[in-house]
């Protein structure tokens, strides 16, 4: 495997680049602040731009970490910051990575998401060369299974009641992976 970075990547419909400290108001207004969003990840709408400049800033330091692999989404329609998409684990040794991302609402249901997971597994397979791409989601949220079946991961099974959202509120989450065989086979 070789540590390559967060390399800008362009598809039809979006562009995935580097996110920047200046990118802040776009995540807060366009998707960190939205409750629609949120509802299906592990964190609550941020209350003030100042919760999302927080983390901005610890993604931006962590650029200059091996095998940081995070990407915002810029659609080149309107030129606007987007989404995320990112390794939100990553194990060398294991040659193994988890995919996470998040998309504005305004941006649901046009394909988006699916071309960005399909240029970052392309990515991670041929420029990084991982063995093993996983992926995640509440299965109250089929429609990032969708994205994920797409993008060619398969479903691996059911965690039943794995992740706590609010105190008393648990929820099953559907896990999905590709290997890297799985991922040639299909480009043949």
């Amino acid at each position: 495997m070789k540590d390559v970075g967060s390399k800008l990547l362009k598809g039809k419909r979006v562009i995935l680049r580097k996110l920047t400290k200046h990118d802040a108001l776009a995540m807060y207004t366009n998707w960190c602040q939205d409750q629609a969003v949120t509802d299906y990840v592990l964190w609550e709408p941020h209350a003030h731009i100042k919760e999302t400049q927080e983390i901005l800033n610890t993604w931006v330091k962590a650029y200059d970490s091996p095998w940081t692999y995070r990407w915002g989404i810029v659609s080149p329609r309107t030129g606007h910051l987007v989404g995320t998409i990112d390794c939100v684990y990553f194990s060398e040794r294991h040659e193994v990575c988890e995919l996470g991302y998040c998309l504005a609402r305004d941006y649901w249901n046009q394909g988006m998401m699916t071309e960005a997971v399909e240029l970052v597994v392309r990515f991670l397979f041929e420029a990084v060369g991982v063995n093993r791409i996983e992926a995640r989601h509440a299965t109250r949220n089929p429609a990032s299974g969708r994205v994920m079946i797409h993008a060619g991961m398969k479903k691996e099974g059911t965690l039943r009641q794995r992740l706590q959202k609010r105190a008393g509120d648990f929820w099953d989450l559907d896990y999905y992976a590709i290997l890297r065989e799985d991922y040639y086979k299909k480009n043949e």
